[in-house]
């Protein structure tokens, strides 16, 4: 019995090793993607927010309007948020700092987006 627990641990050790290393292989281009996506939406966002304030008869649908620039921030801030997340995943593979370091920088992207929806409420 002991043996069966010893191969399964052994078969889940590999396979997490194979996964991690297949992430870090793809690290670089995950980065890229979420980053650019982070940009675009930012600033599709403010676009969006410009035209409508430009030309507040434009018909444009009320969902993808956000209603000040304050909130036009936050879609990009939790994009951002996801990056940071993958990269607190990475993290746990390596020392322990890191994953600290990472796991700071989600806490500060949580209370900085909060911090746009607190601004955005005080501001209406």
């Amino acid at each position: 019995m002991k043996r069966q627990n010893n191969s399964a641990i052994a078969s889940v050790t590999r396979l997490s090793s194979s996964l991690f290393s297949y992430i870090e292989s793809k690290e670089a281009r995950v980065k890229k993607v979420l980053l650019a996506s982070a940009l675009l939406v930012f600033i599709s966002s403010v676009l969006v927010y410009g035209l409508s304030f430009l030309f507040p008869d434009l018909p444009l649908p009320k969902q993808l309007v956000p209603p000040t620039l304050l909130t036009a921030i936050t879609p990009a801030l939790s994009v951002l948020l996801v990056y940071e997340l993958f990269l607190l995943t990475l993290a746990t593979h390596g020392p322990f700092i890191m994953f600290v370091r990472r796991e700071f920088e989600v806490i500060s992207l949580i209370v900085l987006r909060d911090l746009f929806k607190i601004l955005d409420n005080l501001a209406v």
